[in-house]
């Protein structure tokens, strides 16, 4: 790499981790932002949330922070989730510095809080890490 494009670096990975984050959750990125600026995930994601917590399909939404140790814990225990469960249920990461807007219209006191939706309404909350088989256990009851 020359010296001239090192500077796009951190720009390229901002890139490469949103559009892996996306398809980690199920959606095709592509479809979001075809042009993959940062401002386009910001405003589409923003958008498109509210469109999939109203889909008949179950979709769990993980409200995190960056600095957050207790939602890094979470991080493997929703990608071993979702591998066990498959598409019976969608998980969507939400980062409540990013959008603090959704963090606030649902009252995000405390990160990681953990959200279940179908059709729009919340059927589950709860705040706090909590390992895979309590969290596949509270979840149990709506699968």
């Amino acid at each position: 790499m020359r010296e001239g494009n090192k500077a796009f670096l951190p720009l390229l990975l901002l890139l490469r981790n949103a559009k892996n984050a996306l398809r980690f959750v199920g959606i095709n990125p592509r479809e979001l932002c075809p042009d993959f600026s940062e401002c386009s995930i910001t405003n589409n994601m923003a958008l498109s949330f509210s469109e999939l917590i109203q889909t008949e399909k179950l979709v769990l939404v993980d409200f995190y922070a960056n600095w957050c140790g207790p939602c890094k814990m979470m991080a493997p225990v929703l990608s071993e989730l979702k591998q066990e469960l498959g598409d019976a249920l969608t998980i969507v990461k939400v980062d409540v510095d990013r959008q603090p807007a959704w963090a606030q219209r649902l009252s995000i006191q405390g990160v990681p809080t953990l959200m279940l939706f179908q059709k729009g309404n919340a059927l589950w909350r709860q705040s706090g890490a909590m390992s895979k088989a309590q969290l596949k256990s509270q979840l149990q009851a709506y699968l």
